[in-house]
C-alpha cells in the first residue's frame, strides 16, 4: 500500500470505480478532499480534464463550496454529499441529471458537468449513496429518495418510483424531480450498486431494487 500524502484527520473515505477511478475523503473539520481521475470534474476543484488538457491529481485537492459535509458518496462519474444541515450537494457528470440539478439537454449541452459541488434542493437527508448515473438519499423520516437516470426505469426500476420512462430523450429532460421509493419506511441505511440499490430497515430487514 502507498501512503496518501496531504491527507490527515480523515473522518470518512470513499472510492469511485469504473473507468474513472478517484477517491474522496471528509476531514474532521467537515471539508472534503479528492484525488485521482478528473475527466468529469469530479475532483470538485473547479477543473475538468478535456481533450489533451489533464487535470487529474495524484495528491488530494480541496473540494470547493463544501465545508459542512456529513456523508459522502462516490459514483463512477459523479459524487454527492449530504451536509450537516441535511441538504445535498453533488458534482461531476450530469448527463442523466444524476446531480439532481438542471437536466442535461442534448441540443444545448447545459449543465453537462459541474466542477464544484452544487446544492440541488434535496433536503432532510442524513446519508447518500451513488450508482452509475443516479443517487439516493435516506431522509430523516426514514424514507428513501432517488434521482438521476430515468431511462433505466424502463428496464430496471433503479429509482424505485412508480413512474416508468420509455423514451430516453424525454427522460433526460424530466428527471430534475426526485422519486420517493414506494413501499419503504424506517430505513436506517441505503447502499447503491452500479445499477441497483438496497436498503436496511430499523427492524433488520433488507429491501433491494434495480437490475
Amino acid at each position: 500500500p502507498d501512503y496518501v500524502t496531504s491527507l490527515e484527520n480523515v473522518a470518512q473515505i470513499e472510492i469511485g470505480s469504473d473507468n474513472y477511478p478517484h477517491g474522496c475523503a471528509i476531514l474532521n473539520n467537515r471539508h472534503v478532499k479528492c484525488w485521482g481521475n478528473n475527466h468529469f470534474g469530479h475532483l470538485g476543484n473547479g477543473l475538468e480534464s478535456v481533450g489533451q488538457v489533464n487535470h487529474h491529481s495524484d495528491t488530494p485537492v480541496d473540494v470547493g463550496n463544501l465545508n459542512d459535509a456529513a456523508f459522502l458518496a462516490l459514483g463512477p462519474r459523479h459524487n454527492c454529499a449530504s451536509t450537516v444541515s441535511g441538504n445535498v450537494k453533488c458534482w461531476g457528470n450530469n448527463q442523466a441529471s444524476q446531480l439532481g440539478i438542471t437536466p442535461w439537454n442534448a441540443s444545448q449541452a447545459i449543465q453537462n458537468t459541474t466542477t464544484t459541488p452544487s446544492e440541488n434542493g434535496i433536503s432532510n437527508v442524513t446519508q447518500v449513496c451513488s450508482g452509475s448515473d443516479f443517487s439516493c438519499g435516506r431522509r430523516t423520516d426514514g424514507q428513501v429518495v432517488c434521482w438521476g437516470n430515468g431511462w433505466n426505469d424502463s428496464y430496471w426500476p433503479v429509482l424505485g418510483g412508480s413512474n416508468i420512462y420509455g423514451n430516453r430523450d424525454n427522460d433526460y429532460n424530466s428527471k430534475t424531480n426526485t422519486s420517493f421509493v414506494t413501499g419503504l419506511g424506517n430505513i436506517t441505511k441505503v447502499t447503491c450498486g452500479y445499477d441497483h440499490v438496497c436498503a436496511l430497515t430499523q427492524e433488520g430487514t433488507v429491501y433491494c431494487w434495480g437490475k
